[in-house]
């Protein structure tokens, strides 16, 4: 018994079970059936503006309208052209039948073929431009053609239903223009025609000089159509100190540039192009040197020395090269025909080189040394000592003495003889060996002053090596520095015998000896 139960409770809850999933399953839909664009055909919903036609006249679809609809009841205008409809056919009168086909479905419209025929082509109304200039397109603008039929009725071709034929615009002269009706059948290849005339354009070309003295000749010239271009170019005009480049259609050159063979299509103005070379200086950190124009094919002055500072500073000349692989320097004399840039060259001074003083060159430091000013604020950096070209002596033609007793504070280095010179001169009023020095002024340098004991010594030990001549005799000859002895009384002098041969020794400072000026720079 309990068994029974149990099976038939279980077969209850089963069929319980499935018929529950029948119901669900009944109820449930796919989730993009709603959503599904099938194709289910076409509509016109406006037909063609023309749809009804002469015998073998053209098909025009111009104005139709055609709408897909698809399964979910959307619709939307879809193109229709020519090839999407069958069943014309003007040839005969009577209604057809026409099929518009689009994605494999159709839909279809009449059109009435009326017995008429087109029997004949006039125009009614030439275009607006009947006179050309060769190269000219044709223009239609304002041409008007009537089309006559069988029945007398009459009705304005539309251009395309036209065919145009005569119109040469590369030939001169009177031509026949030939207006044909474009269709096919009875009235194909009615025409009517119209003349136009083509004439050759003369375009002027005038020469300017631009500016210079002498003009082109001739100044002007002509092309007349069918030629494109002119027979050749004038003889070129002439600008002292000017080259002529050529003929440009800007005077400022910023236009197309201008040759004999150049096409010409209308009238202008060209004008000469001018070049004058110019010569630029880059004095490599020394002093500015300015850049100058030069008249063409002339040669060029060379521009005063620049100055320049440190130890590099001899100026060795102006070059084409600006990394100096060329060692040639420019040469002044040569012509010049176009733009130059020259580079200043600078070396160290060697040891007997004439120094910018015009003296010449002892001694030379490449790491430099200090030049001792009255302050040191006014102290600057040396590299070389340069002698005067010859000894001095007082306004009077004697030899100085060297100047008043008693510590004025000199020194004896290299560097030190500018500022022992101001401190001498300080406290002398009378022309001692120091002012002397100091009022020395040559090749317009006035920076001289009396050489310090070491620098006197570099320009005795040097002096072979620079080329520098000192007084010497047998009974010796003395040449002041500007450093004092620890004496009071005393200066430090060299001294130099018949041998030539020197030494440092102290002399008394009223006594006179030679004058040698050195300046630093």
């Amino acid at each position: 018994m309990k068994n029974i139960i149990k099976l038939t409770t279980g077969l209850l809850l089963a069929a319980l079970f499935f018929t529950g999933c029948d119901i669900e399953t009944e109820n449930i839909k796919s989730p993009s059936a709603s959503s599904e664009k099938n194709l289910v055909g076409i509509q016109i919903t406006k037909l063609p503006a023309q749809v009804e036609y002469f015998i073998d006249e053209p098909f025009d679809l111009d104005g139709i309208q055609v709408m897909a609809i698809y399964s979910n009841n959307a619709k939307e205008e879809v193109f229709i052209g020519v090839k999407n409809v069958s069943g014309f056919d003007s040839s005969e009168a009577g209604t057809k039948t026409l099929t518009v086909t689009w994605n494999g479905k159709s839909a279809t419209f009449d059109i009435t073929v009326d017995n008429i025929y087109l029997s004949e082509v006039k125009i009614t109304s030439l275009p607006a431009k009947i006179g050309y200039s060769m190269y000219e397109e044709l223009e239609l603008d304002g041409l008007e053609v009537t089309a006559t039929f069988n029945d007398k009725s009459t009705r304005e071709l539309s251009i395309h239903e036209l065919v145009i034929t005569g119109f040469d615009k590369n030939n001169l002269g009177k031509q026949i223009i030939t207006v044909s009706f474009g269709g096919t059948g009875i009235g194909a290849g009615l025409s009517d025609t119209f003349e136009v005339t083509v004439t050759a354009k003369t375009f002027t070309i005038i020469f300017d000089k631009n500016g210079g003295d002498g003009e082109a000749n001739p100044t002007v010239k002509t092309v007349i159509q069918p030629t494109e271009n002119i027979d050749a170019l004038p003889s070129q005009p002439t600008k002292a100190g000017y080259h002529f480049t050529g003929w440009n259609k800007k005077a400022d050159g910023s236009g197309s540039d201008f040759i004999a063979t150049t096409l010409v299509t209308d009238s202008f103005t060209v004008y000469a192009q001018w070049f004058k070379p110019t010569v630029t200086f880059y004095s490599n950190i020394g002093s500015e040197v300015e850049s100058r124009e030069i008249d063409y094919d002339s040669a060029a002055a060379e521009p005063p020395v620049p100055v320049k500072t440190g130890y590099n500073r001899k100026f060795d000349g102006w070059y084409t090269d600006e990394e100096f692989n060329n060692e040639t320097k420019w040469d002044f004399t040569d012509k010049v025909i176009a733009n130059v840039a020259l580079y200043a060259k600078w070396i160290p001074y060697e040891l007997g080189d004439v120094g910018p003083g015009g003296g010449k060159i002892f001694y030379r430091s490449e790491a430099g040394f200090t030049i001792k000013g009255a302050t040191a604020a006014a102290n600057e950096t040396g590299y070389y000592l340069e002698a005067s070209p010859s000894d001095l002596t007082t306004s009077k033609g004697v030899l100085p003495d060297w100047g008043s007793n008693g510590s004025i504070g000199t020194g004896t280095a290299i560097g030190d003889g500018k500022q022992n010179t101001q401190l001498i001169v300080t406290t002398n009023n009378t022309e001692v060996a120091a002012k002397v020095c100091k009022n020395y002024t040559n090749n317009g340098f006035n920076d001289w002053f009396l050489p310090s004991k070491e620098e006197l010594n570099q320009l005795f030990s040097n002096r072979n090596a620079a080329g520098v001549t000192l007084e010497h005799s047998s009974s010796g000859r003395y040449y002041w520095s500007s450093s004092a002895n620890s004496s009071d009384q005393l200066a430090w002098a060299y001294y130099t015998n018949a041998q030539s041969n020197i030494t440092d020794a102290g002399r008394n400072r009223a006594n006179t000896a030679y004058v040698r000026a050195i300046r630093a720079f």
